[in-house]
């Protein structure tokens, strides 16, 4: 029975963009799984440092990785150009100019990623007692980095060709051996992060043998025939006028997020966890938006094929639409569920949590000011609010103290190497004062302050848990009183003496 693929040449486009982005999405979900179960097992099962040693990984993983990747858009945009177009043999050339072009890539990527792996994270600043686990990782990650060259090569054509279920069948698949193999490695065997980075490689290589079978028994001119693959001139040049800016694109943001990663990376271990769990999460909404890119490619390229230049403007307006309303409510939602989300990443360190959240609050909303963190000892401007915030102690508190701008948060609140967060007011935050508990935004209007001053009214938190709001109070749950052990934040107007 002959298997009924997209038509991007004709039909309503709005209704046939997001039923052919939707298998895509889940396809990019069920890629970043692999290395959310990475995270979740060794997170559950070896503890926090392990989750930073393979969060520590990832940007430098995606620098080395993504340009190469680019080239498989390059591919897949030449098969769409030659299936609109009705040209066979372009598009027989274009596919067998392609995979040996990602084996060629891969081979490279290997060579270079475990070779010099520790070097390279040496150079980011990667904790000490993160790095020999780091490297482990990369190192069995990138002997199996073939197989995602080959993944990602096979699976554009099959999407220029019409065929995004396909990839989605294959890689459910591999994901279920992947989460298997997790448990196997880390709980029977004590792999710790070599076991996962194995069971990534094995779960990739699995999913890219079936799809690569799948362009081999394909009857049309998407048919893959291994004894006539060899570099077509013609056909490599147009890949890398394609696919090389598209590489440089992506290699722009990696390189971005290795200088942020190296920085993060100078705060700490705990940190680190932190921050790798919250990106993980991100980054299923970033692959959600990206999905309407890679259909955008295909359609657009089929049309610019068959030379129908009256749809391309409408399907360029429809995925810029779709990514938008996609990105805000996932985005939304993943702000809304970050508590329970992150839990599900770090068991052993709620301080790391604290950090997570931190990064999700400031990537998913727009704010007053931008958010800091504090540690005892410590002073800072608080954005352009004008005012300045200094944490001193801890100490043992004398007396009480209450005045809106002076606040004595119980130690014992807090984990040993506690930082303070200093953030806007954000929906649905509360705070308990010693008549009862309301809303922040509540509190605000009681006293009278302007709605355009709202959003500069720097709010205390530990990541976790309102300890106090500038002009508002201390949360009772959170106060100091006499005789305990306090840590004293101050808050005071830029220019004046602290108090």
């Amino acid at each position: 029975m002959k298997r009924k693929y997209s038509d991007m040449l004709q039909g309503p486009l709005l209704s046939g963009i997001i039923l052919y982005t939707i298998p895509i999405i889940l396809t990019s979900i069920l890629q970043l799984l692999f290395n959310a179960a990475d995270l979740v097992v060794v997170g559950r099962f070896c503890g926090s440092m392990s989750v930073a040693a393979v969060g520590a990984t990832n940007s430098l993983t995606n620098l080395l990785v993504n340009f190469f990747i680019g080239l498989s858009v390059g591919a897949g945009v030449g098969v769409a150009h030659g299936l609109g177009s009705r040209e066979n043999t372009v598009v027989h050339r274009t596919i067998h100019t392609a995979i040996p072009t990602a084996l060629l890539c891969g081979i490279f990527l290997t060579v270079v990623g475990v070779s010099f792996s520790p070097t390279f994270l040496t150079w980011m600043g990667t904790p000490e007692r993160v790095l020999p686990l780091s490297a482990v990782y990369m190192k069995i990650y990138f002997s199996g980095v073939t197989f995602t060259m080959l993944y990602n090569f096979c699976a554009a054509i099959l999407r220029a060709a019409g065929d995004t279920r396909s990839p989605l069948i294959y890689l459910s698949l591999a994901g279920v051996i992947n989460v298997v193999l997790n448990l196997v490695f880390v709980i029977a065997l004590n792999m710790n992060v070599a076991g996962v980075a194995l069971a990534t490689v094995i779960s990739q290589g699995i999913s890219a043998v079936l799809v690569t079978l799948a362009l081999l028994r394909r009857q049309d001119s998407c048919r893959l025939e291994l004894g006539k693959m060899r570099f077509y001139g013609a056909q490599l040049k147009k890949m890398l006028v394609i696919g090389l800016p598209a590489g440089i694109q992506s290699s722009l943001f990696s390189i971005s997020n290795v200088l942020i990663q190296s920085s993060v990376n100078s705060f700490g271990d705990v940190f680190v966890s932190g921050n790798a769990a919250s990106a993980n999460l991100e980054g299923f909404v970033y692959a959600s938006q990206n999905a309407f890119h890679q259909t955008a490619l295909n359609y657009i390229g089929q049309n610019v094929g068959a030379r129908q230049y009256d749809r391309i403007k409408k399907i360029l307006w429809i995925c810029l639409g779709c990514v938008c309303v996609t990105g805000i409510l996932l985005g939304a939602a993943m702000y809304a569920m970050g508590p329970v989300l992150l839990s599900f990443y770090i068991t052993d360190s709620q301080q790391a949590i604290s950090y997570g959240l931190l990064r999700l609050e400031q990537a998913q909303t727009a704010e007053g000011f931008e958010p800091l963190t504090l540690r005892p000892g410590q002073r800072a401007s608080i954005g352009d609010t004008g005012l300045e915030i200094a944490v001193e102690g801890p100490v043992i508190l004398e007396k009480s103290v209450e005045n809106g701008s002076t606040f004595a948060i119980k130690c014992d609140m807090m984990e040993p190497e506690f930082t303070i967060c200093v953030r806007p007011r954000r929906t649905g935050d509360t705070l308990r004062l010693s008549g009862g508990e309301k809303s922040v935004k509540k509190r605000m209007i009681d006293r009278k302050i302007p709605a355009a001053r709202r959003d500069q009214i720097p709010v205390l938190t530990d990541g976790t848990h309102i300890l106090a709001v500038f002009g508002l109070g201390t949360d009772v749950r959170r106060a100091a009183r006499p005789g305990d052990r306090a840590v004293m934040i101050k808050i005071w107007s830029r220019g004046e003496k602290q108090p």
